[in-house]
């Protein structure tokens, strides 16, 4: 959402939701030492969430200023993937 306090400042604020996806398969070699993971060929999916504000200066047509802070992104463990990441 976008707020126009006046003719040079708007703030700004929004909310991120993000969907994120691990699938570790392809790394179960002897040679690269990982164990199979109980996914099993499964992508792991997980969501999350996070936040962003800005802020807009515009002294002039041809001039304009910004800016904006995004907020760390939490994000759900890997459920199929907790061997792999015992974090």
């Amino acid at each position: 959402m976008a707020f126009k306090i006046n003719n040079q400042w708007s703030v700004g604020v929004t909310l991120h939701i993000n969907r994120s996806q691990l699938e570790t398969d392809f790394s179960t070699g002897a040679a690269c030492g990982f164990t199979q993971t109980t996914g099993r060929s499964r992508p792991g999916f997980s969501w999350g969430v996070g936040a962003g504000v800005g802020v807009l200066f515009k002294p002039s047509e041809k001039f304009s200023m910004g800016v904006n802070y995004v907020s760390e992104q939490y994000i759900q463990d890997y459920e199929p993937y907790k061997s792999e990441f015992p974090i």
